[in-house]
């Protein structure tokens, strides 16, 4: 994921350059989430428990998506105005880069976290 976000930044410079990388990143994620669901159903404490445990995670996974979309919209919009202040860069991609490395640098703190989880089968 963090690999597919610094592509993204240094690579992604026309729009269908950009839509083959967020294809890939696309695809990655939905990988990512479909073993994460499987390791989440592993490491359950009480199986009889398990729909209000996975329905306590789902919430735990799309509360911070919800909050993250008007984040991240605030910061994009804030840091392309930055970018286009000096109207010698009126192309700058200065938001999408700040909030692409900010994904960049939350999937590398979730890949050091999910390492601390024990117990799975």
């Amino acid at each position: 994921g963090s690999l597919m976000c610094v592509c993204v930044v240094m690579v992604g410079r026309s729009l269908a350059s950009t839509l083959v990388l967020l294809t890939a990143f696309g695809l990655g994620y939905g990988c990512y989430l479909a073993v994460d669901f499987a390791m989440v159903l592993d490491v359950l404490p009480d199986p009889s428990d398990a729909a209000k445990d996975m329905a306590v995670w789902s919430i735990a996974l799309t509360l911070p998506q919800m909050l993250a979309t008007p984040t991240g919209g605030v910061l994009l919009d804030t840091f392309q105005r930055i970018g286009k202040a000096d109207g010698a860069h009126p192309d700058s991609v200065l938001g999408y880069q700040v909030v692409f490395v900010l994904a960049a640098g939350y999937l590398l703190l979730s890949t050091v976290l999910v390492r601390n989880i024990k117990g799975v089968k």
